[in-house]
């Protein structure tokens, strides 16, 4: 008897025991969860007050007959947009986040910023854009009150973020094997703003396409061209990976972690870490990107060393002659982009960027999706323009520093031969673009310096 009322106590005892560390591990995930919410509560009010700017942009633009105020009228719809689209990077979609919501921003984007250039230049907005402008303002304007309502359900039913939150009860008896409470798969009452993005995100499909020409109209989106031929497994993918591996002179126990969608359908892979990974494209078999978060000892290597090394990190992986275009240092690594400079003049689309780690000189980052994306055999035309012509087409007092060709991407994925001006005026740092046929001005960055590097905007 004695015995089995210890065996009793015990038992008591542990469960105990086990309940306050449940309670406690509750405790701590709600306010993991909570810090969380509010994270995601401001990038989401963030992005409504940006997505509500845009759309009354829009419908100033659709209202006035002046040029000179769609100008302005089309320029804050363009950037107000752009930063709709940042904050809804940061809310918890998954699957890489909501795709017809991000191209609605994109596109907003891009046809805000095509009529206000063509304005600014002197030129109209055509009827048929006229039709897509109101469009585009519809669904801006639909969208912007579903979010809203999306808001008041989590601001005032309790509707979570990620996933519907689980009561003390439910969470203590799924330790026990009872079987927890399921989520809703009814998507039309959805129990998290991230269900519920997602279902607007489905909504947005069907929408009819927009018909204007722009990068970002799926009408004229376009095929990589820097792809090989040919579709492969994932096993001929991983393949490759090793190889890319190997070549750098890197070690990794790869393993596969499942596909990913977009522009570049691809294969992801695990690197032996959560935050080490690779992506190999489903055509061609060629490595798009590569991450490895280690922790990055003391710095050791110079600014000289770390760019010496990645030059011979391109020389091992086949690329052509490349130029560096800009570096940006980040203590622990250096943050190096390089694109294709042929017959001297720069392929701006052709890119590739590389992340050196300052304590040993390993490749620790690879980007080069936009390279495959773009790259090309190319006959580059000759210019019409001196450069003493093509400097005629600057501001006055604008003081030249550096000037070279380059090709600049341009909407539609066409693609410009321009000179290049770096220059200041009035103690401010730009880079202009003139096209080397005609002396418009294509485009215009001012130049940020900063203690980490050099920024355009």
């Amino acid at each position: 008897m004695r015995r089995r009322n210890l065996l009793v106590g015990g038992l008591g005892l542990a469960l105990a025991v086990s309940l306050i560390w449940g309670y406690g591990q509750y405790q701590a995930s709600r306010q993991l969860g909570i810090h969380e919410e509010n994270q995601y509560q401001q990038a989401y009010k963030d992005m409504l007050g940006h997505m509500d700017n845009a759309e009354n942009f829009l419908a100033k633009t659709m209202g006035s007959n002046s040029n000179s105020n769609n100008v302005f009228h089309l320029t804050g719809a363009w950037e107000e947009s752009t930063a709709a689209l940042n904050d809804l990077s940061n809310l918890p979609v998954d699957n890489l986040g909501s795709p017809n919501i991000a191209q609605l921003l994109n596109r907003t984007s891009d046809f805000s910023y095509t009529l206000a250039q063509r304005l600014a230049g002197g030129g109209d907005i055509k009827p048929e854009e006229q039709k897509a402008l109101i469009d585009i303002h519809e669904a801006t304007r639909k969208t912007s009150e579903d979010l809203g309502r999306l808001r008041d359900k989590a601001e005032f039913e309790d509707v979570a973020w990620t996933k519907a939150r689980p009561s003390l009860w439910s969470t203590v008896t799924g330790w026990f094997g009872a079987k927890a409470e399921a989520d809703s798969t009814d998507i039309t009452q959805p129990t998290s703003v991230s269900q519920g993005l997602q279902l607007l995100d489905t909504q947005l499909q069907k929408l009819p396409p927009f018909q204007y020409q722009g990068k970002f109209n799926s009408v004229v989106s376009q095929s990589p061209k820097g792809l090989p031929p040919g579709d492969f497994t994932k096993e001929q993918a991983q393949a490759n990976l090793n190889k890319f591996i190997s070549q750098l002179g890197l070690n990794y126990n790869v393993q596969f972690k499942g596909d990913t969608k977009g522009t570049l359908p691809a294969y992801s892979f695990s690197l032996g870490g959560a935050q080490t990974w690779a992506e190999v494209s489903k055509q061609g078999g060629a490595v798009l990107a590569f991450n490895d978060m280690r922790d990055i000892g003391v710095k050791v290597l110079s600014t000289d060393q770390a760019k010496s090394k990645a030059q011979s990190y391109l020389s091992s992986l086949g690329y052509p002659a490349m130029a560096l275009t800009s570096m940006e240092d980040h203590g622990s690594y250096l943050s190096l982009s390089y694109v294709v400079q042929q017959d001297g003049v720069r392929i701006y689309p052709d890119k590739v960027i590389l992340h050196v780690a300052m304590d040993n000189g390993q490749l620790v980052g690879y980007n080069a999706r936009a390279y495959l994306m773009f790259h090309t055999s190319r006959t580059i035309d000759k210019t019409k323009l001196s450069v003493a012509q093509a400097r005629r087409y600057l501001k006055a007092g604008f003081q030249v520093s550096d000037t070279g060709l380059v090709l600049l991407a341009k909407d539609n994925y066409s693609e410009v031969l321009c000179y290049e001006f770096r220059g200041t005026v009035d103690s401010e740092e730009f880079l202009v673009y003139i096209n080397a046929a005609t002396g418009f001005e294509e485009q215009i960055y001012r130049v940020i310096k900063t203690p980490v590097g050099e920024y355009q905007q």
